[in-house]
């Protein structure tokens, strides 16, 4: 069972689905303004970023069936939809993913962590988006 993400970008309501460890897909789906259904809007297949980044596949060690180990950690809906992306954190990086030209790049890395297990990867992370303020803290 997957642990969905939600997350809300330009006033909208974004679902994204990762249905299973061992599959590189994932589905993005929009909440519509006037009825409230959900519509898909990206279907997204991680295998090019996966084999960009081996480190992502792990295999299972009782059944040596591949694991892709990612978290979404964040989605923007940019004004422009071909701009719009998604943002994954894999073993040690964090990556963009552009759903409309499937473009990746790696944003930034981290260091090695004891967390960093399939379990801890797989479905979402809790993430806050940066707000700028004129609030003098």
């Amino acid at each position: 069972m997957s642990e969905p993400f939600m997350d809300e970008s330009r006033g909208n309501l974004y679902f994204i689905e990762v249905n299973d460890q061992s599959s590189s897909d994932l589905s993005v789906y929009e909440m519509e303004r006037n009825d409230s259904s959900w519509s898909l809007k990206y279907h997204v297949d991680l295998e090019p970023v996966a084999a960009a980044f081996p480190e992502m596949i792990i295999t299972e060690y009782y059944t040596y069936r591949w694991i892709y180990a990612f978290s979404v950690i964040g989605f923007v809906k940019e004004e422009i939809d071909a701009e719009s992306y998604i943002v994954l954190h894999i073993p040690n990086k964090a990556v963009k993913y552009n759903f409309i030209n499937k473009t990746f790049k790696k944003l930034c890395s981290f260091e090695p962590s004891q967390d960093d297990g399939v379990n801890n990867f797989y479905g979402s992370r809790r993430s806050f988006k940066f707000i700028e303020s004129l609030a003098n803290f």
